[in-house]
């Protein structure tokens, strides 16, 4: 398997799902900008958008990878397929129907700040978009699969249609003036998730029959309640910090959700896609006990995630605010709503070296069966982000306290991931690799404060061409800055470093 070649399809159907993604919500923000409708739907799709999250970045995929990868036989490895099906079939069609049940006390607790009219107006929607997550875990287990099987590129594409179906009733919404459309926009294009993958699993022969579930046992499904939670910190403090944000100023939520959707295209087109296309490659080294190769296999992966995360974060924190008002600053979206937005991707923007550290080292764990450690860890960092972020929120800082309060939490989680892999595989410092992030640092930092100094000489203005101009300095002056500090190191060496180890 050619795990290099796998990323770059991943991420070239991840980079349009999240351009198509960022489209979608440019036209939600130009036809509804930041009004109480609309801070009901954003905390009604919380829910279905945290299960499409879950379901595009691979988490829901990775157990059942795992779990298959474990068993040496084929014919072993096709009745525990099936018998996943079963799982997650059976798994969503719960969690809908109970969602749809529960959807006032949902409501209540994700908006407990929140007026009448729009604690009413987020359990309809609620109701609508819970049918989703049937969809999505028909969507989760044919990537699993079909990732196993070398294919990678359709499965990443899927979570593309979503964003078609939400944008396609976004203008019936704006039509008949009613958000109610854009909750059936997230069920039709969860029906056309399943339509693209479905095909390529009937090619296959893959059998889905349904309750056929006697080789899941607790072990499965510990890890797979584990790789939830471990995979989903980000998402769940997301969730967490959007109850928090709801008994803030009008607006608050929306803020935290605009800001989210450009960490998420960071983080997704180049990070995720590493991690989900080589998740299978890690999880056969584990099996076979191959520790060498496989500890080169993770220290490449790092180096070359942080390769991208480090100037990624530097660089919105720079040049945030501009990208904001040329993308959102339009109709009912104003100056105002682009620095409020801008306070909370400036804050979240710092843990994206966090995320990616996560990204990548959480499935090695996951193929370990570490299932009482992720969920320790996991837990400790719902918490902090919690706490931190109550206490944060009540400061200057707002809505952006909850933003840097979930990227302290992924700090605390990388943290961990690190000291426990030195601890179990008894993995050495490596000098070099040590060196090469203090280099990456320096030359995103180098990079970012000049963006900031470039900007207080060119008046600050919204525009494609002016962002353009910022972006793509940012990229060449970053790339010159790293090839001076050390000539060899650049991302096609990197890659290279990765094709080799595995």
């Amino acid at each position: 398997m050619n795990s290099v070649r796998s990323t770059t399809h991943i991420a070239i159907a991840t980079a349009l799902s999240r351009i198509l993604g960022f489209v979608r919500d440019m036209v939600i923000a130009w036809m509804f900008g930041a009004s109480w409708q609309i801070d009901a739907f954003f905390v009604a799709f919380r829910i279905p958008n945290l299960v499409r999250r879950l379901v595009a970045e691979g988490t829901l995929s990775l157990p059942l990878v795992s779990v298959i990868m474990s068993y040496r036989r084929k014919e072993e490895r096709r009745t525990i397929a099936k018998d996943l099906f079963s799982l997650y079939i059976v798994a969503g069609f719960l969690i809908s129907v109970t969602g749809i049940a529960a959807a006032p006390a949902i409501a209540s607790i994700l908006g407990f700040g929140f007026t009448a009219n729009v604690y009413g107006l987020s359990i309809l929607m609620l109701r609508i978009m819970f049918i989703y997550c049937l969809c999505a875990s028909f969507v989760a287990y044919a990537m699993g699969v079909l990732n196993i099987e070398g294919i990678f590129f359709l499965p990443a594409l899927s979570p593309l249609l979503l964003n078609v179906g939400i944008i396609l009733f976004c203008f019936i919404a704006y039509l008949y003036n009613s958000v109610m459309w854009l909750a059936a926009g997230v069920v039709a294009g969860g029906i056309l998730q399943c339509m693209v993958v479905i095909i390529p699993l009937y090619k296959m022969g893959v059998p889905l029959t349904v309750w056929h579930m006697q080789a899941v046992n607790a072990k499965v499904l510990r890890m797979i309640a584990a790789s939830v939670m471990g995979v989903a910190v980000y998402h769940i403090n997301v969730l967490v910090n959007t109850m928090m944000a709801s008994t803030l100023k009008q607006g608050s939520v929306s803020y935290l959700y605009y800001a989210d959707r450009f960490i998420e295209i960071v983080s997704g087109v180049f990070i995720i896609s590493m991690s989900n296309a080589f998740h299978p490659e890690v999880s056969r080294l584990w099996a076979t006990k191959d520790t060498v190769r496989l500890q080169a296999t993770i220290s490449s992966m790092l180096q070359a995630s942080l390769f991208i995360a480090l100037p990624a974060s530097c660089g919105l924190i720079a040049t945030g605010k501009v990208i904001l008002a040329t993308f959102f600053e339009h109709g009912n979206f104003y100056s105002f709503e682009t620095a409020m937005t801008y306070k909370a991707l400036a804050y979240a923007a710092i843990g994206i070296p966090a995320f990616a550290v996560v990204r990548i080292l959480m499935p090695l764990f996951i193929s370990m069966k570490a299932s009482v450690f992720i969920n320790l860890i996991s837990a400790v960092a719902i918490v902090l982000n919690a706490v931190l972020g109550f206490v944060l929120m009540h400061t200057r800082l707002l809505h952006g306290g909850l933003a840097l309060a979930n990227s302290i939490s992924l700090y605390a989680v990388a943290i961990a991931l690190v000291i426990k892999l030195f601890h179990s595989m008894k993995v050495k410092v490596d000098k070099r690799f040590t060196v090469a992030v203090m280099q990456y640092c320096i030359a995103s930092g180098i990079m970012g404060l000049s963006l900031y100094v470039l900007q207080s000489f060119l008046p600050y203005e919204k525009g494609v061409v002016y962002t353009a101009v910022l972006v793509t300095l940012g990229i060449v002056l970053y790339a010159l800055l790293c090839k001076i500090i050390n000539p060899d190191m650049t991302l096609r060496t990197v890659i290279h470093a990765i094709r080799k180890d595995t």
